[in-house]
Formats: structure tokens, sequence, C-alpha cells
């Protein structure tokens, strides 16, 4: 199966992206959150809600907020990390590489996902309720 995001096979050992935002900005400094989703009925059930730091690799979650300065909370959301984005932590540490699930692509035939790296400071802002 093929990774929409960078063409390349699924299942690789290398991670797609860890270059391309790693430093970014580092995540430093306080700012807008990323806006929260409305409480959904796992969550009203007492779902535990993670930082993306602390996830252990393997783990799935769905992003459920951000403290983020705008900048960097723009340059996740144009990466796909939003709130109600569903995640798969890849590797922890720095950076923290994260894949972004999507949906199934009609014209590319697959299920899009990319893979991400964030800095440490950053992932540890990033909320996620574990699936």
């Amino acid at each position: 199966m093929k990774d929409c995001c960078s063409g390349m096979e699924s299942g690789r050992s290398e991670p797609v992206g860890a270059g391309c935002c790693a430093g970014a900005n580092g995540g430093a400094g306080g700012g807008r959150a990323l806006p929260a989703f409305p409480e959904s009925r796992s969550q009203a059930r007492g779902a535990v809600t993670v930082s993306l730091a602390t996830m252990k690799p393997g783990q799935r979650g769905i992003v459920r907020s951000a403290d983020l300065a705008d900048d960097d909370a723009q340059l996740l959301r144009a990466m796909g990390l939003r709130p109600a984005a569903e995640v798969r932590l890849c590797r922890l540490g720095e950076p923290c590489i994260v894949e972004v699930m999507g949906g199934t692509s009609a014209t590319a035939g697959c299920v899009c996902s990319c893979r991400i790296g964030l800095a440490k400071p950053l992932a540890e802002r990033v909320q996620v309720e574990l699936a």
C-alpha cells in the first residue's frame, strides 16, 4: 500500500517528514490552543487523555487539544495534525515521529497517512485521547 504523502510503500522503517518540521519553531512559548472539539461519548465515560510525548510507540489516539503558539498550531494543522485527527506514535524521542491517519483517497485508491517529526516540546503540548 502506498503512502499518499510520500509516494513510498508503507511499512518502511525510515520516518517520512522527520527533517521537514522536527525543529520548526521548537514549540516554545505559549499561545492560543487548537480549538477543542465537543465532548464525545468516549470522553464522557472517562477516556484517558495524554500528551503525544507520553504515548508508547504503536499506541493510537485521537487529537483532542493542543496548547500552541499560533504559528505552531497553523503548521501542525497544515500537516493534518488537528483536533479529531487519528494518530499513531511511531517513535518516541527527538524528534517524536507521529503518523497522522487520513481518509481513503478516491483518486489514489489508498489509505492516506503521513508521518511527521515533532520536537519534544511541541509533542508535549498536544493532548491525545487514547484509542
